[in-house]
């Protein structure tokens, strides 16, 4: 991804009538953002702390418990219905009438990368003993995003059978290949083995992605 994420835990902003922070890296490129499927958790509260109802366009709005409250605001988690710009509009409780509006462009949550183990696509695998993949986001992108991969392709480079195949990220059908590959290599028959896995994960939003991840022998 070309956009580049901000990696602060919590963001605040002040206009004339408002404080507004946001829980987790949700600005990309100087644009407030938020993420379909994702449980955005924000705090607004006004600079004077005088009274305020929030009213959300285009998602929902709900108090956050497991959140403290502070001193001048509350946390709320805030969910987009699709991919429109949200509005969240600050009301005097007593009058109705708004007095500010924040608003939002929505993104799909940023894709996984695919682990073997502990070991990060692109490395070199030395000992063959994992037998799970794993989907994490990001290191430069701090969204607390659970992954779930539901099913797996693997192609040895140099093997022209049919790619293997497996459900969940549990790769144990591949490794004996993968091993024979190991030994072959070790004994000078094959040279620079590469190891790909094509997986497909599912995240918080619904939304199967197809992510490719490349490891060598």
């Amino acid at each position: 991804m070309n956009q580049l994420y901000r990696a602060i835990i919590v963001l605040l902003f002040l206009q004339p009538n408002i404080t507004f922070s946001q829980h987790v890296v949700l600005e990309v490129n100087n644009v407030r953002t938020l993420y379909y499927g994702y449980n955005n958790r924000l705090e607004f509260g006004t600079t004077d702390g005088r009274p305020f109802e929030l009213i959300a366009e285009n998602a929902t709005l709900e108090l956050d418990s497991t959140l403290k409250e502070k001193k001048q605001g509350a946390w709320y988690v805030l969910n987009p219905f699709q991919y429109q710009n949200v509005r969240v509009i600050m009301v005097d409780p007593k009058s109705k009438i708004a007095f500010d509006t924040i608003r939002f462009k929505v993104e799909m949550i940023p894709d996984p990368e695919i682990y073997w183990g502990t070991l990060s696509a692109g490395n070199e695998v030395r000992y063959i003993t994992e037998s799970r993949l794993f989907a994490r986001t990001s290191l430069l992108c701090p969204l607390n995003v659970s992954w779930r991969i539901t099913s797996w392709e693997c192609i040895i480079s140099g093997i022209s059978d049919a790619p293997m195949h497996g459900t969940g990220n549990d790769i144990s059908a591949a490794l004996g290949n993968i091993r024979l590959a190991k030994m072959d290599q070790k004994a000078g028959k094959r040279t620079n083995t590469q190891i790909a896995f094509i997986c497909f994960v599912v995240g918080p939003d619904g939304f199967s992605r197809k992510i490719a991840a490349v490891f060598s022998l």
